[in-house]
């Protein structure tokens, strides 16, 4: 497979894909809400067996009715989402995201990504990943697989995409669906297969750096604490890290809160929106 040289000419659809399950349509509306309010491009929303009863100007609703709907199944609605789009080149967000006002300087900055023939992914703090049950699952989904390639690196399943890897993309989907038939699939399908994938490449690259923190990072960095134990949480490991999205924030009342600190800061964000933790 060659690795980034396909002849592609420039995107002409740039957008934003995202997938929920009715639990999370709440948190959705947030994610959408902070795409319309801060982002250029249209954010395609999957809704698994349910509909989305909000409305933006740049929103675009499709419908997914699966008829086993579990947290495996959602994830590979993940994968499913980032290959069957409306787009050219987008940027995949998990419903748990808030994005920040440079939301759109992910796609921006990296458009020579777009003729890439695999997704490009943020780095993760902890890659080569050590957690003994992480290691544990993608040598087992990699056996399962017939695949032999040593796993160095480890990415989160958030990613660029384009119409250049859509192939690659099918290929983990149908990965997780071969996975789901013989009843191994582990709960986090789509970012094992897509690093066991990724890794029979060799020497892939990723996007360079993390561009979504947790979001209770945010009130350190938007008030200049850059030395923070939450920050340090990526940099103390070698990880480089860009604030662009807010992930992890489960409960609504909680993202709320967030939401509304994100759009109250947003003129002080301004002035910070260019600090990067580590080498460009």
């Amino acid at each position: 497979m060659s690795l980034g040289n396909n002849k592609m000419s420039e995107p002409l659809n740039l957008g934003y894909v995202s997938f929920v399950n009715s639990s999370w349509l709440g948190l959705s509306n947030i994610l959408v809400d902070h795409i319309n309010e801060f982002s250029k491009y249209k954010i395609q929303l999957f809704t698994i067996n349910c509909d989305a009863d909000f409305d933006y100007p740049c929103l675009i609703k499709r419908r997914i009715d699966l008829p086993s709907e579990n947290p495996r199944t959602i994830c590979y609605t993940k994968i499913l989402a980032s290959f069957d789009n409306v787009f050219d080149f987008g940027l995949i967000l998990d419903g748990d995201m808030i994005p920040l006002p440079n939301i759109d300087s992910i796609m921006d900055e990296n458009l020579k990504f777009a003729n890439y023939t695999y997704p490009v992914c943020a780095q993760h703090p902890h890659s080569p990943h050590k957690k003994p049950c992480v290691i544990s699952s993608l040598n087992k989904v990699k056996s399962v697989l017939g695949l032999s390639k040593q796993i160095n690196k480890y990415v989160y399943a958030s990613y660029l995409f384009s119409k250049s890897n859509f192939s690659f993309l099918r290929k983990c989907f149908d990965a997780c669906l071969y996975l789901e038939k013989r009843g191994i699939a582990p709960i986090n399908s789509d970012e094992t297969v897509l690093n066991v994938m990724l890794s029979e490449l060799g020497d892939y690259e990723d996007i360079g750096h993390n561009y979504l923190p947790n979001y209770y990072a945010y009130p350190d960095f938007i008030s200049g604490k850059h030395d923070s134990e939450h920050i340090k949480n990526y940099t103390g490991y070698g990880c480089n890290l860009k604030f662009s999205i807010l992930h992890g924030c489960k409960d609504i009342g909680i993202a709320k809160q967030y939401s509304d600190l994100v759009k109250s800061t947003k003129e002080s964000f301004k002035t910070t929106t260019n600090f990067f933790y580590g080498e460009k």
